[in-house]
């Protein structure tokens, strides 16, 4: 399709699913990217609720001043993308997804320490960023041509994960506190990990099957 090409807005509403659905890799971007967003909502909602009780009794006020804590993350993530050109984004994407659940189990295990939850909001951020910046890289590599679009369905996949994790950490919250919310978390994040690791490790299978049928063929001729 003409990208110049002037379209109506459900002709490009249909367009945008429509590329969606000729790419699986763009799928599993999409579902990967707004699972680690919607993580990141889940753990930052319950983080203002294990704050604001006790041990911790902290003020509004002194519940933003340890938000100010992901600022290092973001900073330390920004560079991502670049893994993207190098061809490191599959394996650096499953490293990021595998600190994610690290993280869910260390701030499980210091829920009363406010060094380590400063810990985990840093190197979570930084895995849930690296994540983010490179799902998004994968989409937008996909087709030149679509590029508006594609990113249009990164934004929506985004919304509707932290709109999950907003309204799960509330959820979970009352059924089981903190606990309840970290169990959610990993959970979420394994079941991304192992979706986005199954197809990767065959895609790299295949090309080494490929490879060895290919060095075969050479050495007989």
């Amino acid at each position: 399709m003409d990208p110049r090409a002037k379209l109506g807005y459900a002709a490009l509403l249909g367009s945008t699913f429509g590329v969606i659905k000729r790419h699986p890799s763009v799928r599993m971007s999409l579902f990967v990217g707004g699972t680690a967003f919607g993580v990141l909502t889940l753990f930052w909602t319950a983080l203002t609720f294990l704050l604001a009780s006790p041990p911790f009794s902290y003020s509004v006020t002194t519940i933003g001043l340890v938000g100010l804590a992901g600022i290092a993350g973001a900073v330390a993530a920004q560079r991502s993308g670049r893994l993207h050109d190098r061809g490191f984004s599959t394996p650096v994407i499953s490293a990021a997804l595998a600190l994610t659940l690290v993280c869910f189990f260390l701030a499980w295990i210091g829920a009363t320490s406010i060094i380590v939850l400063l810990a985990v909001i840093i190197l979570l951020d930084i895995a849930v960023r690296t994540v983010s910046t490179l799902t998004q890289a994968r989409v937008l590599a996909v087709d030149h041509g679509a590029r508006s679009r594609l990113n249009t369905a990164y934004v929506v996949s985004n919304f509707i994960g932290g709109a999950a994790g907003s309204t799960l950490a509330t959820a979970l919250w009352q059924l089981g506190g903190w606990t309840a919310i970290m169990m959610g978390g990993a959970v979420a994040t394994a079941i991304a990990l192992i979706l986005w690791v199954v197809p990767a490790s065959r895609r790299r299978d295949n090309a080494e099957h490929l490879i060895s049928a290919q060095t075969t063929s050479q050495e007989t001729e």
